[in-house]
């Protein structure tokens, strides 16, 4: 008869345990980090409590910022952020000069509005108000 060898499943079994905890582990930590990511810069989708008091505290100059500091605004998500950035370095280019003087301004970006204006408007700040 031929000899079973039963305790090498048995160290299979336990290594695919602790691979799989360790996974776990690592996947657990992973979104821990992006969790934490997301209160401190406030990319998350919609804008929640932590997005809305961390762009209370400072200005955002719409002529300066990231898209990261535009998508903290009420109603202005990353593509709209970015694509404020894009229109601004667009007009840039061309003009040698700032496209945004006020809130209103704003509207030339394809998908803002008045309403959108009027939920950014405190938060916004021009180099002629700095």
């Amino acid at each position: 008869m031929a000899d079973i060898d039963f305790t090498s499943n048995s160290k299979d079994r336990q290594r695919s345990r602790a691979a799989l905890w360790g996974w776990l582990l690592f996947m657990a930590l992973f979104f821990a980090g992006l969790r934490l990511w997301e209160k401190e810069y406030g990319v998350r989708s919609g804008v929640g409590i932590p997005t809305i008091l961390t762009a209370v505290q400072d200005h955002i100059n719409p002529n300066r910022e990231t898209w990261i500091s535009l998508a903290r605004l009420p109603g202005i998500g990353k593509v709209r952020a970015m694509e404020i950035v894009q229109f601004r370095e667009h007009y840039q280019s061309l003009h040698q000069q700032d496209p945004f003087r006020q809130a209103e301004d704003l509207t030339r970006v394809p998908g803002i509005g008045d309403k959108t204006i009027e939920k950014i408007k405190s938060y916004l700040v021009f180099d002629s108000q700095e």
